[in-house]
Formats: structure tokens, C-alpha cells, sequence
């Protein structure tokens, strides 16, 4: 009786792992199926339009264009090197203002 029980749990959780390993398979692939062409290297469900991808390159930029210009002006004030808080421009650039 208890044999026929664990007969029927391991016969439950095998069937169980090949139908997850088969899964796994066919997402990876449809994965790198999709990604294999070219311009596509976001994931079919997060597809990002070409207007987000200019908006997120010129923020990174423009981010980079002001730490330059700050570190140069601290320099050329006081003399000595900058200590720029990369979190802090990041918050400014994307939200408006500094979150405290």
C-alpha cells in the first residue's frame, strides 16, 4: 500500500520536472530566437521604442557633460579636485529634484 503511494508521488513528480525542463527549453530558445535578429535586443514583453532609447542616451550624455562642467568649475574656484555625487545628478536628471 505505501509503495503503491510513493510509486505514484515520484511517477507525479517526474512527469512534473519534464514538463518544467521542457518549458525551460522552449522559453530559452523563442529567447534567443527573438534576440537573434538584429535591433531586437530587448525582450518581446519590454520592448523599448526608439524615441526611449534616444531619451536614455541623451540623459547619459547630458549627465556626463555636467559632472565634467562641475568638476571643472569646483576646480577652477577653490582650487582643488571635485567630489561629485553621481546619485545625487542621477536623481536630479530623472526625477526633477533631489530626493532627501
Amino acid at each position: 500500500m505505501i509503495s503503491c503511494i510513493f510509486r505514484s508521488i515520484n511517477a507525479f513528480l517526474l512527469v512534473y520536472l519534464c514538463i518544467l525542463v521542457s518549458k525551460a527549453l522552449v522559453c530559452t530558445t523563442l529567447k534567443y530566437v527573438w534576440q537573434s535578429k538584429p535591433g531586437q535586443d530587448e525582450p518581446w514583453y519590454n520592448e523599448k521604442t526608439q524615441r526611449e532609447k534616444d531619451t536614455n542616451l541623451v540623459r547619459s550624455h547630458l549627465s556626463n557633460w555636467l559632472l565634467a562642467k562641475q568638476s571643472e568649475l569646483h576646480r577652477e574656484l577653490n582650487k582643488q579636485c571635485a567630489s561629485l555625487s553621481i546619485k545625487k545628478l542621477k536623481q536630479e536628471m530623472y526625477f526633477g529634484d533631489v530626493m532627501k
